[in-house]
């Protein structure tokens, strides 16, 4: 259910829809706080809205699970990288 709710989000996201994302993945974090891609998907959704700082709470998040996780490594760099 939890990669529904993420998926569904990514969906709304890109229907401009950002306010039923963010309920979309608020749920699926509520069943699996630790879903890397759901995680990965709220850091999405937070640089979409240009908050930096709640993007990479959510990658090291990710990272803290998974340091290896080369999706949220590259965001993080891709992040450092512009001004």
């Amino acid at each position: 259910f939890v990669q529904a709710y993420s998926n569904l989000g990514y969906l709304e996201l890109v229907e401009g829809h950002s306010e039923a994302a963010l309920k979309l993945y608020n749920s699926g974090l509520k069943l699996d706080p630790d879903n890397e891609a759901l995680l990965l998907n709220l850091a999405g959704y937070y640089l979409f809205m240009k908050d930096k700082t709640k993007a990479n709470y959510y990658l090291q998040r990710v990272l803290k699970l998974n340091k290896n996780n080369t999706k949220a490594n590259q965001i993080l760099k891709q992040m450092q990288t512009v001004i």
